[in-house]
């Protein structure tokens, strides 16, 4: 008899720790984990369990396109739930995650799967009074906000009209284990230290911010694969974020556990700046990234605070301690960029 199935479309940080949960997971040792990247090939880290589980026969690499609607359909063929994290360059969503987002929900559909989907805030308008809830409007001040109210948009129809069973799961900036290029405190962050420049921040970073830790996010989109819970289905979900201390002080943090795990010398530069609106601007005209975050410059300029206080009360999942994220984060980076280090 056949294992069941959980596709996971998309292998970077939220797809390898969604599959770290599921194989963690005691109680799901009889599911089989598809990744699937355009490689079919496990990227150059990826999380313990999830080699673990390699190893074990209970996970497997895939290849497929993610732009293409018969490799989506083909790679999440017998699945019981699919999981999309795939994302394209920034500066290429709004002519690229429609597709991928048409094509996720036509397979779910086609193969009568669940369709668990890693978003992000953005549909949302600005919060003005505490922090933002699933309660919060959906007007969104952004093109990029209402490209992810359209996605949102286009489950609702296909729940409507199809029967569609889909959630998201919606974070603010995440960091941790695996974060990368579009993580302000991954590349960004450990980049600029361990070449001795200063950290370089947008907006006003002396503001509190919404930060969620990824393998919170990976949890999340696991439990939601395989909850039987209805009152969890057919809706979005924001997560309980790790913190929300301004991101001058996230990086005093990181600059003292880095110290502590010996990744920076005593003389080393601790200096974290705000690049000037005019400077952002310019550097934005040679940039197609730095260009595509103009317009989401908001929610660095004014609190931006997420309260996932209503998902935690009905899952028990609960953010993880930010002491333990700090000390994960900098041991993933003294594992992965100690070569490079001063």
């Amino acid at each position: 008899m056949n294992s069941p199935v959980i596709a996971l479309m998309g292998t970077g940080p939220l797809g390898l720790w969604t599959a770290a949960a599921l194989a963690g997971d005691d109680t799901l040792q009889h599911l089989h984990i598809r990744m699937g990247n355009t490689r079919g090939q496990a990227p150059a880290w990826v999380p313990p369990a999830v080699q673990a589980a390699f190893e074990q026969g209970r996970l497997s690499w895939h290849a497929f396109d993610a732009m293409e609607a018969a490799s989506v359909l083909t790679f999440t063929q017998g699945a019981s739930a699919i999981v999309h994290s795939a994302i394209p360059d920034y500066h290429e969503w709004l002519s690229k995650l429609p597709v991928i987002q048409r094509n996720a929900i036509d397979a779910a559909l086609a193969h009568k799967a669940r369709l668990i989907c890693a978003d992000n805030l953005y549909a949302y308008a600005a919060p003005v009074n505490g922090p933002l809830t699933e309660a919060q409007a959906e007007i969104p001040p952004s093109r990029k906000g209402q490209l992810r109210k359209d996605m949102l948009d286009l489950m609702r129809r296909a729940q409507r009209e199809h029967s569609l069973v889909w959630i998201t799961v919606q974070g603010s900036q995440y960091f941790g284990p695996g974060a990368g290029g579009q993580s302000v405190f991954g590349d960004w962050f450990i980049g600029p230290v361990l070449a001795n420049k200063p950290v370089r921040f947008v907006g006003n970073p002396s503001l509190p911010h919404a930060w969620a830790y990824g393998p919170d996010f990976g949890r999340a989109m696991a439990l939601l694969a395989v909850t039987a819970r209805s009152e969890l289905l057919n809706r979005p979900w924001i997560l309980p974020h790790a913190t929300h201390l301004p991101a001058f002080e996230l990086a005093r943090l990181l600059f003292a556990e880095l110290e502590r795990q010996g990744m920076l010398p005593a003389n080393a530069l601790r200096k974290a700046v705000a690049v000037p609106a005019l400077v952002l601007k310019v550097l934005g005209w040679f940039n197609p990234v730095i260009k595509a975050r103009e317009e989401m410059l908001y929610q660095f300029n004014m609190p931006w605070e997420a309260s996932g206080a209503h998902f935690s009360s009905l899952t028990g999942l609960v953010a993880t301690p930010l002491p333990i994220v700090i000390e994960q984060t900098v041991a993933f980076w003294q594992a992965t960029k100690v070569k490079t280090a001063l």
